[in-house]
C-alpha cells in the first residue's frame, strides 16, 4: 500500500474543515471549539473544567466614545468601557439609537450610584492670580467621574458635556489669601463659563476679610438649572476685584463641579 505523506494528510484535513465550515454556513449557525452549534455563535472553552487563559470574547474597549454618535444601523452595538482613574462606572455599555445616547448594563456593584451625575474637579489656578490681574483665570479640571464616557475632560481643562438636556449644576471650591500685612477687605468672584462665555446665573461674589498680619480664605457655593447642549464646555474661573490688592491667590479647596441631568 502506497503511504499518504504528510503534507497531503494536513490538505485532506483542511479540506475536511472547509467542507464542516460550509455545512454550518448553509444552517445559519457557527461553532467555534464545538461540533454542534445551539446558537447563531456558539463558543466553547477547550476545556470546561481548566479552561484556557484567553476562553472568552473580547469585547472592542475604549476609554472615551467617539464625538461623533452611532447611527440606527448600530442599534444595540456593545463596547467595554474602562476606566483608568477607577471611578466604578467601568463596564458595559450599548448603543440606544432611539435615545441617542450609551446605556450602561447596570451591575450590582452600581445599584447605589447616580446614574445621572458627573462630578469633576481642580486644584490649581491655569496661571498664578498675583498681585494687579483682574482678569478671570482658570482652574482646569483633572478628573471626571461619570457613568458616561461622553462626558470627559478635553486638553484645555474643560468639561464637556455629552448630553443634550437640562441640568442642575452645583458647584463649591476655596481661596486662599496670604498675609500681606494690609487690612483691608477684597472682593473676589467665582464664575461657571460655558464655551468660553460667563453665565450670569452661575456666579459666586464673596470678600476676602479685614484681618491684619493673617493670612485669609474664603469659599464659593453656586447652583442654578440650566440648559445644556451636547458638546458644551464648562470651565470654572476666579478673579479678583481690586487690581491694588497684595499677595498671590491659590486654590484651598478643591474646586468641584457636579453635573446632575434632569431630562
Amino acid at each position: 500500500m502506497k503511504r499518504i505523506s504528510s503534507t497531503y494528510r494536513h490538505f485532506l484535513t483542511l479540506v475536511a474543515l472547509l467542507f464542516t465550515s460550509i455545512s454550518y454556513a448553509q444552517v445559519g449557525v457557527t461553532g467555534i471549539n464545538v461540533q454542534e452549534p445551539k446558537a447563531l455563535l456558539h463558543v466553547e472553552p477547550l476545556d470546561n473544567v481548566n479552561p484556557e487563559t484567553g476562553a472568552g470574547i473580547l469585547i472592542p474597549s475604549v476609554t472615551q466614545f467617539s464625538l461623533v454618535n452611532p447611527g440606527a444601523a448600530q442599534y444595540g452595538m456593545l463596547v467595554f468601557r474602562s476606566e483608568a482613574t477607577g471611578s466604578g462606572f467601568e463596564g458595559f455599555y450599548y448603543w440606544d439609537n432611539p435615545n441617542t445616547t450609551w446605556e450602561y448594563i447596570v451591575t450590582e456593584k452600581i445599584t447605589e450610584l447616580d446614574l445621572n451625575k458627573s462630578s469633576a474637579y481642580g486644584t490649581a489656578f491655569e496661571t498664578n492670580i498675583v498681585s494687579g490681574n483682574t482678569n478671570y483665570v482658570k482652574v482646569p479640571f483633572e478628573v471626571v467621574e461619570s457613568p458616561k464616557a461622553s462626558y470627559f475632560i478635553d486638553a484645555n481643562g474643560d468639561l464637556n458635556i455629552g448630553q443634550t438636556g437640562e441640568y442642575y449644576i452645583s458647584f463649591t471650591g476655596g481661596v486662599n489669601k496670604p498675609n500681606t500685612g494690609e487690612n483691608i477687605a477684597e472682593g473676589i468672584t467665582t464664575a461657571v463659563f460655558l464655551n468660553g462665555t460667563i453665565n450670569a446665573n452661575l456666579v459666586s461674589n464673596t470678600v476676602f476679610p479685614a484681618v491684619l498680619n493673617n493670612s485669609r480664605s474664603v469659599t464659593f457655593a453656586i447652583s442654578s438649572s440650566v440648559t445644556l447642549q451636547a458638546g458644551d464646555k464648562i470651565s470654572l474661573r476666579t478673579r479678583r476685584v481690586s487690581a491694588t490688592q497684595l499677595g498671590t491667590l491659590t486654590v484651598n479647596s478643591p474646586f468641584t463641579l457636579i453635573v446632575s441631568y434632569l431630562d
